[in-house]
């Protein structure tokens, strides 16, 4: 689920924040809202933080999450979990953060790629109407066709089909043209709804990444905000600073000004 940037630049997930209209996710709008909240809860948390090792763990462990659950989503793999049986895939079956930062990074890069799927722009009914439609106004149905074969010719000329294969565009679910890019055609929701995933958003996860490692082995102060290279008095403030940041860069999660 996607905000249309020209008519909405950002979405009120709280009284005090926003999640911009091209922050990085792929799910369904139930699957956004549990995520604005859940982000919002993690991102007052880190503001309320002041010790530096729980800062980088609070705001590693939500794009942990975040990325786990856009290739969850991807994969659908959601319908094999169980609350009841405390078994999710999301941390069962996909790997590392870093492991899961290059399956990623791998996937929109071919997705990218990719030819576009013409049958994405195809018009489809559903069957039962179709067929109302054309046992109670033949006439009718048969202009319609005509008309939706006339705006394939001139938008999308790989969907335009002779008169015996025309009736079967509009019936069917999927039509033969899909068929010859079925195997290798974009995902094109998914690389809408991840655009602003960039060579940068991988650089700021993996900055992250590297500061938690030593986070999650160490309580030594010093260590942790070297990670960032920072080592004067301000270190600290500057490292929370930081994360909140990444949590802008990486999520689209931004104060209300």
């Amino acid at each position: 689920m996607r905000n249309n940037k020209q008519d909405n630049e950002y979405l009120n997930i709280s009284d005090s924040l926003t999640l911009q209209s091209d922050a990085p996710f792929y799910g369904t709008g139930l699957d956004l809202l549990a995520f604005s909240k859940l982000t919002e809860e993690f991102f007052k948390s880190v503001q309320g933080l002041n010790n530096p090792r729980y800062v980088v763990l609070e705001t590693w462990l939500l794009v942990d999450f975040a990325i786990r659950t856009f290739l969850s989503n991807l994969f659908d793999l959601t319908r094999f979990n169980s609350e009841e049986e405390e078994f999710d895939l999301r941390y069962k079956l996909l790997p590392s953060f870093e492991r899961s930062i290059v399956i990623l990074e791998k996937i929109l890069k071919i997705q990218r790629s990719l030819p576009e799927n013409p049958d994405d722009y195809s018009v489809k009914l559903p069957a039962k109407f179709g067929f109302f439609f054309m046992r109670k106004y033949k006439n009718e149905f048969m202009k319609f066709l005509d008309i939706e074969q006339e705006y394939y010719k001139k938008y999308y000329p790989k969907l335009a089909s002779n008169d015996n294969e025309k009736i079967n565009l509009s019936l069917s679910s999927k039509s033969s043209v899909s068929k010859i890019f079925k195997r290798y055609c974009v995902n094109q929701q998914f690389v809408n709804n991840l655009q602003s995933i960039d060579e940068n958003w991988f650089k700021i996860a993996l900055r992250l990444n590297k500061a938690r490692n030593i986070a999650a082995h160490s309580y030594d102060l010093q260590k942790i905000l070297s990670a960032f290279g920072y080592k004067d008095k301000k270190a600290a403030e500057k490292t929370k600073k930081e994360c909140l940041t990444m949590i802008e860069k990486l999520l689209g999660v931004v104060e209300q000004p």
